[in-house]
Parts: C-alpha cells; structure tokens; sequence
C-alpha cells in the first residue's frame, strides 16, 4: 500500500469516527501525494466547511486537481459550482462541459444534472423531451435527484404525458431514500388519493417524515390533518405548533393558517394583531 493509500485509509477512519479535522488532515496528506479521491475530499472539505473552514475557491481548486486525474465525481461536482456560482463565476457552458464529461465516465449524477440543464435551458436550448429522457436514465440507477424529477416529470406532463401513478411510484422510491421534497409528495398523494387511493393515515406518516426534514408545505400539511382531524385526533396544540414551524420558514400557506388560528382564537387566545402579522 502507497503513503498516499495509507494517509487516504486513515482519513476515512478519521471521518467515519467524526473526527473530522483529523480526516482532513489526512486526505489532504493523500492529496498532496495526488491521490485523486483524496483530492475530491479535501475539495468537498472545502466546499461545505468540514473539518476546515469553508473556502469555496479552494474546493474548486482541489476538484479541478481531482478531475485532472480522471475522477468522475469531482467532474460532476465542478459541473455544480459553475451552475451555480460557487466558487466560480457562474458559467452554464462550462457547467455542462464538465456534466458531459463526468456522464462519458458514467457518473448517474451528472446524467441527471443533464437532464436539469435541458429543463431549464441552461446553455443547451430547453427541451423537456430530453430532459425527461436524462432523469430517466439517472433514475433507473438509483440517483435519488433524479427520481424527484422524474416523478414531477410524470405529474406536470412535462417531456412526457402524464401519469400520476407512475409520478406516485417514482416519489415513492425517492421517498423512501429519504429526499424530504419527495416525502411531502407522497403524503399529497395519499392526501387527495393521487396515483393511489386516498389514505389519511398514510398522508400523516410522509408528511411526518418530510416535516422532520424541515419541509415547510409538508408541516403546514401535517397541522391541517391535526386541526382538522383526518388520519388522527384532533390535536389543536400540535396543528398549532406545526403551522408556527411552517409560517417561520415564511410558508404562505403556514402564514394564512396560524393567521387564522389567531383570528379566530383557535388554540390560543384571539389575538388580532398577531393575526394581521401574520397575514400581511
């Protein structure tokens, strides 16, 4: 095993204890030696201000070290700063040059970031055909972005006609991989009995899980089941507490409830000016 190897096995060692400064310190012994999944890590170290403080330019730098030696992730992850702006100037065409070469290498996450490059015509003229075609691809093997967008994909009709249980099936395998966005869509589903038959309980069990996530539409969603009782008790200081979470993410939908709730004296007492706050 080389010293590059050697400090790379014990940075993972290091991360995996969550001691992070030590991972770094080791990974960036490794990427010293230019050992490439080394040089990714301390460039995504960087990125996110783990183990170091945060220095997107320096991420940039260690990537591109990275992609040089041939590593598809980095590529992908260069591909993301040039689209949006992160220790770059924003750059689209550069943004797809690198997903392009990332997916030549069979990175599924660049495939997918392909696929919003075609949604949202950046660089490349719109085209949701196409952009359909590469959430397809990245979804199929597993990348859990892709899912998402496929799903939505299915839902709005969008590349392709729709079909809400197709939409429904595919939130569900993003759901359960954990993306929060697609847990709150497959509460909705179960909610209005969308793709599947409608199940209260079930809406209560995602938008739960979505809820704890921090997704504002699903607390708002999550309270009015509580408010109103579908799928579980009437719990009025529960409703209360989760239209509160949803209005301090400025969720206009958690706005108007919580609004109400002090209009109307629901919960806690009537209060008019707490009620306009939160209504403007």
């Amino acid at each position: 095993m080389s010293k590059a190897d050697k400090f790379f096995k014990e940075g993972v060692k290091y991360a995996q204890a969550g001691e992070y400064d030590l991972a770094f310190s080791m990974y960036y012994n490794a990427a010293l030696k230019n050992h490439s999944d080394a040089q990714l890590n301390v460039g995504y170290y960087y990125d996110i201000g783990r183990g170091v403080t945060r220095d997107q330019v320096k991420a940039i730098e260690w990537y591109e070290k990275s992609a040089a030696n041939g590593n598809a992730l980095a590529m992908n992850n260069l591909g993301s700063c040039y689209l949006n702006g992160e220790g770059v100037t924003r750059n689209y065409q550069k943004a797809v040059e690198w997903f392009q070469k990332a997916a030549a290498l069979n990175n599924y996450n660049a495939i997918g970031n392909i696929g919003y490059c075609y949604e949202y015509g950046r660089f490349v003229a719109k085209d949701y055909t196409k952009a359909f075609e590469y959430y397809k691809m990245a979804a199929e093997k597993g990348v859990d972005y892709a899912m998402n967008k496929l799903g939505q994909c299915y839902e709005n009709g969008t590349g392709v006609t729709s079909n809400a249980k197709l939409a429904f099936e595919w939130y569900m395998k993003s759901a359960q991989n954990g993306n929060r966005h697609s847990q709150f869509k497959v509460g909705r589903f179960y909610d209005i009995g969308k793709g599947t038959e409608q199940n209260y309980k079930l809406a209560k069990t995602w938008y739960e899980k979505a809820a704890e996530q921090g997704e504002s539409t699903a607390q708002n969603n999550l309270a009015y089941l509580y408010h109103h009782g579908q799928g579980t008790p009437v719990d009025l200081k529960k409703a209360f507490e989760l239209y509160e979470k949803s209005a301090n993410q400025n969720n206009m939908y958690g706005c108007e409830n919580l609004a109400y709730m002090y209009d109307e004296g629901i919960y806690v007492k009537q209060d008019y000016e707490a009620a306009y706050k939160w209504y403007l």
